[in-house]
């Protein structure tokens, strides 16, 4: 099995969420999103089941997505959870490496950034941020290291789930604020979830690497 390969899991992906979580990672998700302009190009990495469609779609503005989601199976419910008024999607299920270099004014990354290990974070960072035009936004939600004991029990968990029935490459959460630092992305926004574990921000391109 190829490696972050979620289709074995993607039937039950929401409900597995849902279940341990309820809906505070989709509230988390959604915590930055009316900050996106009418008519912008966004680019989200790492999808899933998209149900961050039908939170942009109900933004009531036109927007043009590019989704991409190597699973194809993940790609497929996203897919049905259309049509979409206000949305118009180009589904990729490719990884996010193999797009071809074009910029967005919004790049979006849900829970995406924790699945790799430090060295691909730092290619994967610079890849987005050359790929947010200067000034756009890139929506960073992801969990992070605290304290709290049994965060870290449920981060272990997952990992150890999802690194058997998804070959997850990565096995621990990592800091990964120098690499946006280093390629020109800074905080300009932030909201903190759950005691600490979630962490959704905005960052901004201020510099060209």
């Amino acid at each position: 099995m190829s490696k972050n390969n979620f289709d074995q899991v993607a039937w039950i992906y929401d409900t597995l969420v849902k279940f341990v979580f309820g809906d505070r990672l989709m509230v988390a998700q959604r915590y930055f999103l009316p900050e996106i302009e009418p008519g912008s190009s966004v680019m989200i990495a790492g999808g899933g089941t998209g149900e961050i469609l039908e939170a942009l779609n109900e933004l009531d503005r036109d927007l043009r997505i590019v989704y991409i989601e190597p699973s194809k199976e993940m790609i497929r419910i996203a897919g049905k959870r259309g049509p979409f008024r206000n949305l118009k999607i180009d589904f990729k299920p490719i990884r996010l490496q193999e797009l071809e270099p074009q910029k967005f004014d919004v790049i979006i990354t849900n829970f995406f950034l924790d699945i790799f290990t430090e060295f691909h974070v730092k290619e994967i960072i610079r890849n987005i941020s050359e790929s947010v035009t200067i000034n756009g936004k890139w929506i960073i939600t992801d969990f992070e290291n605290t304290s709290v004991w049994w965060h870290r029990v449920l981060i272990r968990t997952m990992y150890i789930f999802f690194r058997w029935f998804s070959n997850l490459e990565g096995d621990k959460l990592i800091s990964f604020d120098k690499y946006l630092t280093q390629y020109g992305c800074t905080c300009v926004s932030e909201k903190i979830f759950m005691r600490g574990l979630i962490k959704s921000r905005v960052m901004k391109k201020i510099f060209v690497k």
